[in-house]
């Protein structure tokens, strides 16, 4: 069984990954933690929403 947990840095900010970085603003993406109950493994994930955005930036590089 695998449940999703929100993820923190220092305090209550959320862990998040810079998708782009304009001049004056930073296109980020709130990143998730999916936790397996069974095995206590751990991985990250993106919404959808930002995963398109992602996709869509990343394609131009």
């Amino acid at each position: 069984m695998k449940k999703e947990v929100v993820t923190k840095t220092y305090g209550d900010i959320p862990l998040k990954i810079e998708l782009d970085k304009g001049h004056f603003t930073s296109k980020n993406a709130d990143v998730h933690a999916v936790l397996d109950l069974d095995s206590g493994e751990v991985t990250f994930k993106v919404s959808e929403k930002d995963l398109l955005k992602a996709r869509e930036l990343y394609r131009n590089e």
